[in-house]
């Protein structure tokens, strides 16, 4: 059974330009030419990526960029010994100068005052001594590592101070942390006028300082570097 054509709107069949090939109104350019894909709609299977965190600058702006450089490796136990040992050389001479000098005062002005007994004059310029030797060391440390990183000692070695957080590279470490780090570390300088607390206290400060970072992973610190949270690098 045959169907007539559609019919359209007017009434008169298939528009121009429309139709079958070989029929009136199919357009000779269209022969051949294949059908446009049919819509699918939008793609929503495909998710923007997320923004990377914020992350806030570290301490002022100022101090934060004078730290954005490469990543170092951490010091070997032996380049430290070596660092501290000539740190040790070059700072026992003039904070021993001072504290015989301050030693002396204090005991003349014992002994002028009427306290003529030999140990006792003795015992408290030996306290006095060391005292000053405590503070000589541990403020050479303190300023150096906060003014250039590194003390002379360091600074031969080639070795810097960082914070642990850094992942190698430098940056901002307060002043308070620099203090006790170099603090803790001589503190056994205070016990040298006593032989029984001497011997404890260097015993101490060998495990705990000296040897500690022998063992330490992944940062190698003593109980310095820890207070401070600090680690030493090479820097070349």
């Amino acid at each position: 059974m045959n169907h007539p054509p559609p019919s359209w709107n007017d009434g008169t069949g298939a528009p121009e330009g429309v139709g079958a090939p070989g029929q009136q109104g199919w357009s000779a350019g269209q022969e051949g030419a294949s059908a446009p894909p049919p819509y699918r709609g939008p793609d929503f299977s495909a998710k923007a990526s997320a923004p990377p965190p914020y992350r806030p600058p570290e301490g002022n702006g100022q101090e934060a960029a004078r730290f954005r450089g490469e990543r170092y490796v951490l010091a070997t136990w032996g380049q430290r010994a070596v660092a501290r040992i000539i740190d040790e050389i070059a700072v026992a001479i003039p904070a021993s100068v001072a504290g015989v000098a301050v030693g002396f005062m204090l005991a003349g002005g014992q002994f002028l005052f009427g306290d003529h007994t030999g140990d006792a004059i003795s015992r408290n310029f030996a306290i006095i001594f060391y005292v000053c030797l405590f503070l000589g060391y541990t403020a050479y440390d303190a300023v150096c590592v906060k003014k250039w990183r590194r003390t002379f000692g360091k600074r031969l070695m080639r070795l810097q101070v960082t914070p642990s957080d850094g992942a190698g590279r430098q940056g901002p470490i307060p002043v308070a942390s620099i203090t006790a780090r170099a603090a803790l570390f001589h503190v056994p300088a205070l016990t040298y006028w006593s032989t029984g607390w001497m011997v404890i206290a260097f015993l101490l400060f060998l495990v705990f300082c000296v040897f500690w970072p022998l063992w330490d992973k992944p940062n190698r610190q003593g109980m310095h570097d820890k207070l401070a949270r600090t680690v030493v690098v090479r820097t070349g």
